[in-house]
Parts: structure tokens; C-alpha cells; sequence
């Protein structure tokens, strides 16, 4: 119960997926722009025997399912774009292409160009936070949760000993954070689950992406 600020491993390996895809294709060096562009029209060739028209490599890295070329298609093998594919799908993330050699990413209502390829990682995790936090805020009894959740001796609020947790999880996550815990005054006026509140807040700024 609580929050033990363990990163979405699954989440964060799909935002790497779309940045990797989308930096290979925009890259600064004209040969593995080159080469990734080739790449990934003999893979979309190879799954839709047509052509790829810029419209064809947009539905293919939006995911398609229904539309000409992808109907009852399949890839024989997992690629670099493949994955993108997928992970676009997962995460809602919406993919232009003008023109060959030219690429956009629409995540929420920001639109990220050649220009801006630095940016997809940091772009795509505040979009997963606020999108979390959106679902968060909608519960109902969010704050009733919350607060039963952090009064809850099975709390990670109140970790004191490895109960409720896996081994790795304990000996190698929360010890670390229960050693700083206990190394630190509770200052006057702060009740110990003020100061719990406090340590589980620094815990996610250390560790949540």
C-alpha cells in the first residue's frame, strides 16, 4: 500500500523506443539519416508490399490495423520502427510525416520537429505525469484513499521493517531510504507523520523519472 516511488519500467521503455526511432530519423549525420530512412521503408515494404508513400509511413508508425496494406498483415520480425509502432500505440503518441525526411511528433497539443528531437523524452514523461495525476485527481475518494493509505501500518509511509515488501525491494530500495529517515530529527512542531510524508515526497524526487 502507499507509494513506494518505483518508476514504470514498461512506460519508460516505450518513451525510449519513440525517441530512439524518432532521433535515428532525424538525425544530424546524413549517413545514418540515410540509413534509418532506408531502414524503415524496406520494413513497411516488407509488411505491406506497396510502396511507402509519406502517407503509408505515417499509418504504419501510427499504428494501422484496419487501412489498405495492413489488413491481415504482419511483420516477420521485431524492428527499431516496429517497436516505435507499438509504443506510439500504447502512449497515444501521433506521428506526421510531410514529406520523406521529414518527421512530427504530436504528443498532447505539442507538436516536436526535427528542431526539437532533445525534447521527446522530457515531453513524453510530463505528459505521463500529468496525465497520472489527471486520473489521480478524477478518483472520487482519492483523498479519503490517500489518507487512510498513509495511516495504514502496511504503509510505505511507515516502513520499519521488510514486511509486505520483496526482498530486493527491501534490502536494496528502502533501506536507503529508511537509514536517511532515521539519520534525521524530526524538527519541532512535525509530528512523525509529518516527517513521513516528507521522506516519502524526497523519495519520489529522487527516484520517480
Amino acid at each position: 500500500m502507499g507509494l513506494l516511488g518505483i518508476p514504470r519500467l514498461a512506460d519508460e521503455v516505450d518513451i525510449m523506443m519513440i525517441d530512439n526511432a524518432f532521433k535515428l530519423l532525424s538525425s544530424n549525420d546524413i549517413r545514418i539519416h540515410e540509413l534509418a530512412w532506408e531502414d524503415i521503408l524496406e520494413n513497411i515494404y516488407t509488411r505491406t508490399g506497396l510502396d511507402p508513400s509519406p502517407a503509408l509511413i505515417e499509418k504504419f508508425l501510427n499504428g494501422a490495423q484496419d487501412e489498405e496494406g495492413f489488413r491481415h498483415t504482419t511483420c516477420p520480425y521485431a524492428s527499431t520502427w516496429s517497436r516505435a509502432r507499438a509504443a506510439s500505440t500504447r502512449l497515444g503518441v501521433t506521428w506526421r510525416c510531410r514529406e520523406y525526411g521529414d518527421l512530427e511528433v504530436h504528443i498532447d497539443d505539442k507538436v516536436l520537429t526535427k528542431c526539437d528531437r532533445k525534447k521527446i523524452c522530457k515531453t513524453l514523461k510530463e505528459s505521463l505525469r500529468n496525465c497520472w495525476a489527471n486520473d489521480l485527481i478524477a478518483k472520487p475518494s482519492q483523498g479519503a484513499a490517500i489518507e487512510v493509505t498513509a495511516r495504514h501500518k502496511a504503509s510505505s509511509h511507515f516502513l520499519r521493517s521488510g514486511d509486505f515488501t520483496t526482498f530486493a525491494d527491501w534490502r536494496f530500495i528502502h533501506k536507503d531510504v529508511s537509514t536517511s529517515y532515521a539519520s534525521t530529527e524530526t524538527p519541532r512542531g512535525m509530528t512523525p507523520y509529518h516527517n513521513a510524508v516528507v521522506a516519502t515526497l524526497q523519495w519520489n524526487q529522487r527516484y520517480m523519472f
